[in-house]
Parts: structure tokens; C-alpha cells; sequence
């Protein structure tokens, strides 16, 4: 006589969970008074959620912080360099215009302070900038630059790290 012996195994499985979910019907966003607010339809109402400094509420309007954005024209490729980055004590501008015009540069750290701001006239759009960062602590700067000419505008940002 022959005995089959059968063994069966369980296999569990495991998932992570953020709790109650909902998939909405559609959703998209909209702007009301100047504030961009963000929507879902279709939404079971959870409950509000609260923290410090915040307040949510799932499926009603939710409002969206405006960006820090560069508004305008954007430089062409291989305008303008600027060098060394990371840098120590100095930071370079050099434009590669064709035709001079008003250059304007603005310096902020990450608070949004303006550090430095100048402008200044350029009679062939080559001429070099320089600015000293010798007083400023070491981090991240954003160094907003814009260039005119011929009833043009342009703009353009760069992250500058400040090392030692």
C-alpha cells in the first residue's frame, strides 16, 4: 500500500495602510481671488485634520501657496556664465550678449533677503560682473539676473552655494 502525504502552506501577506482611502471622481483645481485652490469631487467626507500651524480638510478647497518663479524670457544657452560655483569669496557674471544693454542682478538667501542688488549699464554685453560673497555666511544663495535690450527683457536664476 502507498501513502501520499499532502502538505499545505499558508502564505499571509502584509500591507501598509495610511488608513481610510477614497478614490475621487475628478478633482482639478481653480483660482479664487487671486489664490489657487485645489478640489476633489466624489470625496467621502473625513474627517478635518488638524496640526500646528495647519488645518486640513479633505474634498473642500484647499488653498496653494504662490511659487517663487521667474517671470518673462528666459536667457538663450551660452549667454551668460557664471563661475566659480561653489565658490569661497567671489561669483563671476560673464554675459556673451551681442548688443549691450541694462543687466540687473539680485542676490537672496534662503529667507528671501535681498543680500546684494546693482545694475548696470553694458555698452558691448561682454563685460564681466563680480560678486563678493566674502561677508556672507556659508549656504545657499539664489541669484536672480535679468538683461534688457532693445525693448526685451530676459531673466534667468542660478542656486549659488557659498562654501568655508
Amino acid at each position: 500500500m502507498v501513502m501520499c502525504s499532502l502538505c499545505l502552506g499558508t502564505i499571509t501577506a502584509r500591507a501598509q495602510s495610511i488608513g481610510p482611502s477614497t478614490v475621487n471622481a475628478t478633482g482639478g483645481s481653480t483660482v479664487i481671488a487671486g489664490n489657487t485652490h485645489e478640489y476633489a469631487i466624489g470625496d467621502l467626507l473625513p474627517p478635518t485634520l488638524s496640526g500646528p500651524g495647519i488645518i486640513i480638510t479633505p474634498g473642500a478647497l484647499q488653498p496653494v501657496k504662490k511659487t517663487v518663479g521667474i517671470d518673462g524670457r528666459q536667457f538663450f544657452a551660452g549667454t551668460l556664465d557664471v563661475y566659480p560655483n561653489p565658490t569661497e569669496e567671489i561669483v563671476f557674471l560673464q554675459p556673451r550678449f551681442t548688443t549691450g544693454g541694462v543687466l540687473s542682478y539680485a542676490l537672496y538667501d534662503v529667507l528671501g533677503r535681498c543680500m546684494e542688488h546693482k545694475e548696470c549699464s553694458l555698452s558691448t554685453g561682454k563685460e564681466k560682473q563680480s560678486i563678493s560673497l566674502k561677508s556672507l555666511a556659508s549656504g545657499t544663495y539664489s541669484l536672480e539676473v535679468s538683461f534688457g535690450q532693445k525693448g526685451k527683457l530676459y531673466r534667468t536664476a542660478y542656486k549659488i552655494q557659498k562654501i568655508h
